[in-house]
């Protein structure tokens, strides 16, 4: 459980590029890591901590002893696995199915939501690490919100200036 701060759960690709599957933040919790749950998982998920984080861990053959003797663990457990499993479908359906443009925008737009705040401290590698895309890539698209007074960029940050124009590139 993230008692303080959030997490970052991410694939890396052999080359080094990082898609974000999913967050978890401050009072949520993380099951995918139990050993009963992980069993037929075969690819590796990274974990990172955005600046400083609290966590409550349970072992897993705690957990694992309590599952087996109490169902309603179990089922929070799967709960949250299944949570988790939609939430990395869902940026598996932003990158296999969404334009670059439509990406960056919904990213934006999920972070302000996030951080309650129109102004993100963000650099295009940044970004592009979270999507699963080329900073180039990133950046031109960018350079265009930019050019359009959807976005205003300065050196590591990004401020968020038409909502509603971000929501219409996505389809909102």
């Amino acid at each position: 459980m993230v008692l303080k701060g959030s997490l970052r759960a991410y694939l890396l690709s052999s080359s080094g590029r990082e898609c974000t599957l999913f967050r978890v933040e401050e009072g949520e919790c993380y099951a995918l890591s139990c050993s009963r749950l992980l069993s037929l998982v075969t690819f590796d998920l990274f974990l990172d901590a955005d600046g400083t984080t609290e966590l409550l861990v349970v072992d897993s053959e705690v957990y694992n002893r309590v599952a087996v003797e109490c169902l309603a663990a179990e089922a929070f457990a799967y709960r949250q696995a299944a949570m988790r499993f939609s939430d990395a479908m869902w940026v598996m359906e932003q990158v296999l199915f969404m334009r670059l443009e439509a990406r960056v925008a919904a990213f934006l737009l999920d972070e302000v939501a996030r951080r309650r705040r129109d102004s993100l401290s963000l650099t295009h590698d940044e970004l592009a690490r979270h999507i699963g895309s080329a900073r180039e890539a990133v950046s031109r698209v960018l350079k265009q919100l930019d050019r359009r007074g959807v976005v205003l960029l300065s050196r590591g940050r990004v401020d968020v200036l038409d909502k509603r124009a971000l929501r219409a590139l996505v389809g909102v």
